[in-house]
């Protein structure tokens, strides 16, 4: 198992689509595939907020699919105020 830091993110229309870090040989990686890599246990994933916390990326059941989420201090999710890859 891998942890893998995630640095970016990508987006389309205002949705994630991909997780990423510039510095790593596996990013650009899409969600779904890191959504996999999640519930399978294969790698875990985290970013840092800006105290330097380490948050793990979840993985939500929602009606509408699995979302991936990384809760901040507010619950807003951290993913979306990563710069996009």
């Amino acid at each position: 198992m891998a942890i893998r830091k995630v640095t970016h993110t990508r987006k389309h229309n205002g949705q994630i689509v991909a997780l990423g870090n510039p510095e790593e040989w596996w990013s650009p990686r899409s969600v779904i595939d890191a959504a996999v890599d999640i519930v399978t246990r294969l790698h875990r994933y985290y970013v840092t907020d800006t105290t330097g916390r380490i948050v793990p990326v979840k993985v939500l059941a929602e009606l509408s699919g699995d979302r991936i989420h990384a809760p901040g201090t507010d619950d807003a999710n951290l993913l979306r105020f990563l710069p996009d890859c």
